[in-house]
């Protein structure tokens, strides 16, 4: 166990920086080594320790689901291969989609509840810190009108790995131009995630009785998910809030806690309305750091994002479509003229490479469904949602009864929230921005993943008795 720790936590940490360490070092290649580190952890537990490696006999819907992601992504993108004749594109996709299951058949396997704790606690402090480095920007591009030094070399590289062939209203050039900070990860989309990401972890690291501190840190971080400035963010993190807490507010197990979280809901929604009056518009400069919008407010931002969800004004100016609908809209339709007299492709998919439809950004669903296929994609997506309508109401029966009991547990029910919360944050993030195979997001899928094939096992009757 003397190597497992050290090299546990160097992985975690360099999949969740890995963009940051790509930016520094100028090469994707380092990323290779955070893989090398969960071998050689394996191989640490076979050599060393004298641990059988093996594969588990039994299957959960999470277990086959995770196999035919897989063999979908290595049948598409060998079908791809034999077309293009491109090694680097062929790797690339295996090395992005499929390596990091590795993760998966470890956790299931192999890892012990300490390594699952511990991999909590890591996610936190980097959470933490992508949160922080995002709030200390935005804050900056706002009131000060530049942006961190870090932000030009994320441009830079950017630029250099897309060989240079990058237009000036680009997203990529969003990192510098946007009054928003893109954190210091690929996007913004997926910096403000790990913020909600570390919460999720905290949570589950905190006895569930523990009602002051659950709520004081849930203040806390409700305040910085909105300060992010990402709007899919922050709809993403307060539905999954609403999911899990706002039942406990109604079921209540004693007066003082229905007051303390009623109190603490109070909190949240006046902070958040003094906040977004109180605060005197700011106007970015033109001239510094290239800085190229302008912010009156974060009254102006918020009212903005609202107004475009709710479809309440016209940015006819600057888009195709007034709100996020008609972007949906827009974009499916566009999905269905891009597969125009080759319509077997929407069934069967193009597998996760240049015949994808779009990017995964704006209406990121429709390059996960153009990529997998209809078929597919309906498949994992209707298998997982049961399973994760089951879980939250196991989550629910199973809060009842500790907290009528008064019990304090660290794993059971708030292990399992944690791996529903990301897999929910991940599913509603697609709508918009798809954040769940980013280089430094998908092996924290396949962990979650794991938690809950582990957990479904130990509980599969309590599971199939919970309709």
């Amino acid at each position: 166990m003397i190597f497992s720790k050290p090299l546990l936590i160097f992985f975690v940490f360099s999949i969740a920086l890995s963009f940051p360490i790509a930016v520094i070092t100028s090469t994707a290649y380092f990323s290779i080594i955070s893989y090398l580190l969960i071998l050689l952890l394996i191989s640490n537990k076979f050599f060393l320790r004298k641990e059988r490696l093996y594969f588990q006999n039994r299957h959960t819907v999470i277990s086959w689901s995770v196999y035919l992601l897989l063999s979908y992504i290595v049948i598409s993108t060998l079908v791809i291969f034999i077309i293009d004749r491109d090694i680097i594109n062929f790797l690339t996709i295996i090395f992005n989609f499929v390596l990091p299951a590795i993760i998966f058949w470890y956790f299931i396997n192999q890892a012990s509840s300490e390594e699952f704790n511990m991999v909590l606690k890591c996610i936190v402090i980097a959470g933490i810190g992508i949160g922080l480095f995002m709030l200390l920007e935005n804050y900056f591009k706002l009131g000060k009108g530049y942006a961190f030094e870090y932000s030009y070399m994320a441009l830079d590289y950017s630029v250099q790995r897309m060989s240079g062939e990058v237009d000036i209203l680009s997203g990529a050039f969003g990192r510098i131009n946007n009054v928003k900070s893109f954190g210091p990860l690929t996007n913004a989309a997926t910096s403000a995630a790990w913020l909600a990401f570390s919460y999720f972890a905290l949570i589950a690291l905190i006895d569930i009785n523990s009602v002051i501190k659950k709520y004081t840190i849930l203040i806390i971080y409700s305040l910085a998910i909105l300060f992010t400035l990402n709007f899919q963010s922050i709809i993403a993190f307060f539905i999954v809030i609403f999911i899990f807490e706002f039942k406990r507010l109604l079921t209540p197990f004693t007066y003082y806690g229905y007051i303390f979280r009623l109190l603490s809901f109070l909190i949240i929604l006046s902070l958040i309305f003094i906040i977004i009056n109180t605060i005197e518009p700011v106007s970015v400069d033109h001239s510094v750091n290239r800085i190229g919008l302008i912010s009156k407010s974060l009254l102006y931002m918020f009212s903005k994002q609202f107004e475009f969800l709710f479809g309440l004004s016209s940015l006819a100016y600057t888009r195709e479509y007034d709100s996020i609908f008609e972007l949906l809209v827009l974009a499916f339709d566009n999905y269905i003229l891009f597969f125009k007299n080759k319509e077997i492709l929407l069934l069967t998919g193009v597998g996760f490479g240049p015949y994808s439809y779009g990017s995964g950004s704006d209406a990121g669903v429709f390059y996960t469904l153009s990529s997998l296929g209809i078929l597919i994609f309906i498949l994992l997506i209707v298998g997982i949602s049961l399973l994760l309508y089951k879980l939250i109401l196991l989550i629910y029966y199973d809060e009842n009864v500790l907290l009528s009991k008064k019990l304090n547990i660290i794993e059971g029910s708030n292990l399992i929230k944690f791996s529903v919360s990301i897999l929910l944050f991940s599913i509603i993030g697609d709508l918009h921005y798809s954040i769940w195979y980013d280089k430094s997001v998908i092996p924290f899928i396949f962990f979650s993943l794991a938690i809950i094939h582990v957990f479904y096992i130990k509980n599969e009757k309590l599971l199939n008795n919970k309709r």
